[in-house]
């Protein structure tokens, strides 16, 4: 981020900033690189791109986000592993909490589970605006991959960027170093609800 010299002069202040707004900008960007990181360059090969792509084997005119989520968790247990969690959007996850049967009775009781946690065939649901909307990756988070912190969060403040010093402008830097190793394709599924609906549906 830029700053202007008049902000380090007021340190409490920039303190206040920095810790409410880089740290977050950080884990941003650390949630999409370890998800949908290319491998290329400096980025990471995040899970979506290293994860098996979901195949439908259901075939069922009256299929749902739920059905497609449990025969994503069958399909980890094919392989020898356990999924552990599976991630979706909140616009997901609302869809399926609010799913109603022929009678008006919602499909999923969430509204008896602690918090509002979806758990589908015993395996929770995480929801996050991390993963697009539409779209889920369901893993064997313990075994199927492995997350290396080689650098912990560091801060840097230069005034030799571009113009900085003719502005009077300054820039911080946070940064990290991370290794992501998955193990095993086949450890995580990844799909679109409306590709796997509609095949289910065909």
């Amino acid at each position: 981020v830029m700053l202007s010299e008049e902000m380090l002069d007021d340190v409490e202040g920039l303190a206040s900033y920095i810790s409410a707004k880089l740290p977050s900008k950080l884990k941003v960007k650390e949630d999409q690189q370890l998800l949908y990181g290319s491998g290329g360059g400096q980025q990471l090969s995040g899970l979506t791109v290293k994860a098996t792509a979901y195949s439908d084997n259901l075939a069922d005119s009256t299929i749902s986000r739920i059905d497609v989520l449990v025969d994503a968790c069958r399909q980890i247990r094919d392989d020898e592993y356990q999924a552990t969690g599976i991630l979706i959007h909140p616009t997901d996850a609302t869809l399926i909490k609010l799913e109603k049967d022929s009678n008006g009775n919602y499909i999923h009781p969430w509204i008896f589970m602690p918090n509002g946690q979806i758990v589908l065939d015993g395996v929770p649901v995480y929801v996050s605006t991390a993963i697009t909307a539409g779209q889920f990756l369901v893993g064997d988070f313990k075994l199927g991959a492995q997350l290396f912190d080689r650098k912990q969060s560091t801060l840097e403040i230069s005034y030799e960027n571009e113009d900085n010093f003719i502005k009077g402008m300054v820039t911080v830097r946070i940064a990290e170093r991370l290794a992501l190793c998955t193990y095993r394709a086949k450890a995580f599924i990844y799909g679109s609800f409306a590709a796997a609906l509609a095949q289910g549906s065909a």
